[in-house]
């Protein structure tokens, strides 16, 4: 039964009862008022969309407005279309959707269609798809909502790696309360994936994963949908428990391509009465819930057949039949008795052939949960603000990192070059990093008003204070320079920060309290995707710095602008946050990793993340060499710079290591297959080796590596 949208000419066409013509006098009542409202209920608009976004309603009417108002607030609105398919509900949400049409900027925006009778969800999601024109198309259901730049976030991921399938976070709000399963967030945040890959990552979890098989935390091509819905439509009356199920099969295994985004949230809400509140049961809806349970499945299961799956994908599907009717089982003998439980259990043997009740382990991937925590969120928001036409960022920890736990680690690479040089076995490290010092102090003295220092004057300084040679000051300072540039990579949260507020058409500019030329930063920026700003003040170049204040009001005196226009997004509390307040700037707080990494942000706790390995080492090792060891202090910063690029990303402050094993892999284990595979190559070429066998379990891992 397709959606209702009668015409004129069907209205005269047919016979109507009074019931059916008072209805229809209605809906074209509707239809102009949308038209006149500036869209057409019929899903007019002008110009193609990136993204369709599908909302179906079906007795959700308190939570849609909530839904819509998120919607209207994207940072893509102005690229997307929301299609509204009312699947038969017993309320109205027409009032809800006028509403939105007169905050919507500009008409053609949102399209509504209309299901006669309930047809279930996964039918709804197909009249969605049919009708969409995005290239892209992502769903909301409609007691959700999501955080501002949700769909942005997704949509830039997927052009820049052109996945079939993009993945976002997912939050459970709960009566107030904000939170992550962690399991499930650790596993779905993937690298780009290909071809076997996409497959391998979707079924190797056997529908454990929640987060992997919902449709709505992600955003999908188009044409991807288009070569299932011919499968999907085969479902035969409303579909709408788990029909998750019976999609995220069919995409997965037809997608050629998957990525993840990192940050930017769904919101799950759990609300009294939902559909998925199992808390207590009728018999009515136990059948009703678990057929669709077994036809999601069924559906799932005859179209790997028909494309020729393998094993290990069909073994997915059956392991997943059985550990939903292991749960449900379990369900059914804590709600039920005598002849209704007897009526479940023939019911849960149609789904699965397992009698099994539910285990520890089918509770577990839920049972370890994380507070939410949205400041990269909140700051997205303040950029989307329409109060400030200005944003200015800082550079060096804000925009791009660098794979050092303190800027002057690098300078330790400078010591072989120096000994290259001149032969002396001193360490220069020490000299450069002192010898600034003594030079910023010596600057200030002989010119009070000059601020900051250039890299040229410092090694001016090093070679009349320690006799370094004219020529050899140059090419440690070329030397320093190359470094630099050849270290530093763009920062993940600091370019969607950028790229968002580009997007929003906000004037960008660079301020940073640094000594490097404009040219060299320049350059670095350039390198790192950085392009369209529309100033970089360096503190060097102007002798001012930012946490005096003074280099903020020169931009702003450069700009035209007052301190109301510009907003600034930096990592240092005194110079980007006090500074920015002494010229009477608004700005917002964005650490750098390593700072979230050794838990010290207030109200931010990480436990004892980056310290833990003094409390297990104990009095084995020499904690101070080890705390100087440059390997040491590079992976410990790569560590960080991996999993607190977003310095307020989920984390419970009473672990050490979130219980997330995507932590422990890339740190400790990381950590350690780095120096005991460097140890395994130092040992071959030391005693000339020419084959080395790895033997299994223990010898996979290092075999994998090298």
């Amino acid at each position: 039964m397709a959606e209702q949208e009668m015409t004129e000419a069907e209205i005269r066409g047919r016979k109507h009862t009074a019931e059916e013509r008072q209805a229809d006098h209605t809906k074209a009542k509707r239809q102009a008022d949308y038209i006149a409202a500036g869209f057409r209920a019929d899903g007019g608009a002008e110009e193609k969309p990136a993204i369709s976004v599908i909302v179906p309603v079906y007795n959700t009417e308190p939570y849609l407005e909530r839904c819509l108002d998120s919607l209207l607030r994207q940072s893509l609105f102005s690229h997307m279309e929301i299609i509204i398919v009312n699947d038969g509900s017993e309320g109205d949400p027409l009032p809800v959707i006028r509403r939105a049409v007169k905050k919507c900027a500009r008409g053609g925006r949102i399209r509504y269609l209309e299901h006669p009778v309930n047809r279930g969800l996964l039918q709804a999601r197909i009249t969605g798809v049919r009708a969409a024109r995005g290239d892209y198309i992502g769903f909301v259901d409609s007691d959700d909502h999501v955080s501002s730049d949700y769909f942005g976030s997704l949509y830039r991921g997927a052009c820049r790696t052109g996945a079939d399938i993009m993945i976002g976070r997912t939050v459970i709000e709960d009566e107030g309360s904000r939170y992550i399963y962690t399991l499930h967030d650790s596993y779905t945040r993937i690298p780009f994936l290909q071809e076997r890959e996409v497959r391998d990552f979707f079924f190797g979890q056997a529908f454990v994963c929640y987060s992997c098989h919902t449709v709505w935390n992600k955003l999908y091509r188009r044409s991807l949908w288009q070569g299932i819905l011919e499968d999907a439509e085969k479902a035969e009356g409303p579909l709408t428990m788990t029909e998750d199920i019976a999609f995220s099969t069919m995409l997965f295994y037809s997608a050629q391509s998957a990525a993840s985004v990192p940050d930017d949230a769904y919101f799950y809400c759990r609300s009294r009465g939902a559909a998925t509140d199992n808390g207590r049961i009728s018999g009515k809806a136990f059948r009703t819930k678990v057929n669709d349970i077994r036809r999601a499945f069924d559906l799932a299961e005859a179209f790997l057949r028909k494309r020729g799956a393998d094993a290990a994908c069909l073994g997915a599907v059956q392991a997943g039949r059985d550990r939903y009717a292991r749960l449900w089982r379990s369900l059914a003998r804590s709600a039920f008795r005598g002849r209704h439980l007897e009526e479940a259990e023939v019911l849960l043997r149609d789904l699965s052939g397992t009698r099994e009740q539910s285990r520890p382990e089918d509770h577990f991937p839920e049972s370890i949960t994380c507070p939410w925590r949205g400041g990269l969120e909140y700051i997205k928001d303040q950029i989307l603000d329409s109060s400030c036409s200005w944003i200015s960022f800082d550079c060096f920890d804000t925009l791009v990192r660098r794979p050092f736990r303190e800027p002057s680690d690098l300078f330790r690479l400078l010591d072989p070059y120096y000994r290259k040089l001149t032969g002396c076995p001193l360490e220069f490290s020490a000299l450069r990093a002192g010898g600034e010092r003594m030079a910023r102090k010596m600057q200030g003295k002989r010119h009070p008003g000059q601020e900051d220092i250039r890299l040229e004057e410092i090694y001016d300084f090093l070679s009349r204070r320690y006799k370094v040679p004219a020529g050899t000051a140059t090419g440690l300072m070329k030397e320093e320079i190359r470094l630099e540039e050849r270290y530093v990579r763009a920062r993940e949260s600091g370019r969607q920060l950028f790229e968002l507020a580009a997007a929003a058409g906000k004037q960008i500019v660079l301020i940073t309290d640094m000594y490097l030329s404009p040219d060299t930063i320049g350059r670095i920026l350039t390198s790192c995707g950085y392009t369209g700003y529309r100033g970089l003040y360096v503190s060097g170049q102007y002798r001012k710095r930012k946490d005096t204040g003074s280099l903020f009001r020169l931009v702003l005196e450069d700009l035209g602008a007052g301190p109301d226009d510009l907003l600034h997004i930096g990592d240092s509390w005194k110079a980007d946050i006090e500074g920015a307040g002494r010229a009477g700037i608004r700005s917002v707080f964005l650490p750098a990793a390593r700072e979230s990494f050794a838990g010290r942000i207030r109200d931010y706790g990480t436990g004892r993340c980056a310290s833990i390995w003094k409390v297990c080492a104990g009095s084995l090792i020499d904690r101070r060499k080890t705390e100087g060891n440059l390997a040491f202090r590079c992976m410990q910063a790569m560590a960080a710079e991996r999993y607190f690029d977003n310095p307020y990303r989920a984390f419970d402050p009473a672990s050490d290591f979130n219980a997330d094993p995507g932590l422990i892999g890339h740190y400790l284990l990381g950590m350690h297959m780095a120096g005991l595979t460097a140890w395994i190559r130092e040992t071959c070429r030391d005693r000339r080796y020419g084959k080395l066998w790895f033997l299994a379990r223990d010898g996979w891992l290092p075999f994998r590596i090298m």
